[in-house]
């Protein structure tokens, strides 16, 4: 998957989702996310690991950078599809601004709007598919977030409820 890059940092200053003194770790050449909690002074006090398959991990990417807003349907089609330099582009400045993922996701907002209720199910099936990964890997590890649905909108990451 990965052209170069392979270990992305993201800290709360450029990904609203995380915490203060929360560092997030996205290995791109293993699909692997790790985030520390508490990190201070050399140590951590948490730590949360997960391996996801390449579509998963590619979709919790945007997802990520997305929150906390809602990441569309036809954002999360252009990052399940973009090349992978453009993926590693958004993951390395932290960013979905990135013109050329802009362009992809105008380009899938027109393909996907084209379509009928049927064939935008069938072009859509594979960021489901990614989706119920991510989903599983945020119940199985204590990363602290939910991923809901917003029907017809597309699906937001946020910050779990206190239990």
């Amino acid at each position: 998957m990965t052209s170069g890059l392979s270990i992305v940092r993201l800290t709360a200053q450029q990904v609203r989702l995380l915490k203060r003194r929360q560092v997030l770790f996205m290995n791109t050449s293993d699909q692997i996310v790790t985030l520390l909690t508490g990190v201070q002074n050399g140590g951590a006090r948490s730590m949360a690991v997960c391996h996801l398959a390449p579509a998963a991990f590619r979709v919790l990417g945007i997802l990520i950078l997305a929150a906390p807003d809602v990441a569309s349907y036809s954002m999360l089609y252009a990052g399940l599809y973009c090349s992978n330099a453009c993926f590693e582009a958004l993951l390395a400045t932290g960013s979905l601004l990135a013109a050329e993922f802009q362009t992809e996701v105008a380009q899938g907002r027109h393909r996907l709007g084209a379509l009928n209720e049927t064939e935008f199910e069938r072009q859509i099936q594979p960021v489901r598919y990614a989706l119920k990964g991510v989903k599983h890997a945020l119940c199985r590890q204590p990363f602290g977030w939910v991923m809901e649905n917003r029907y017809g909108q597309g699906y937001l990451l946020t910050e779990a409820p206190p239990l």
